[in-house]
């Protein structure tokens, strides 16, 4: 698991809906202001470095 935490819940939750509207990427909203991520044991290298680059796209909009 991995999480990092954004300046508001507002911040959070757009974030939260812009990667699943715009690059089909789930991230879980955790406590008042943070995003973890998820993924499964299986998970590779390229798939995590593509979930990387969408939520750097997704935080570039702000």
């Amino acid at each position: 698991m991995c999480a990092f935490s954004l300046p508001t819940a507002e911040e959070r939750d757009h974030l939260v809906q812009r990667l699943w509207a715009d690059e089909r990427v789930i991230l879980l909203p955790s406590g008042e202001n943070s995003v973890r991520f998820r993924p499964p044991l299986i998970v590779s290298a390229e798939e995590i470095d593509a979930a990387v680059a969408a939520v750097s796209r997704v935080l570039a909009l702000r």
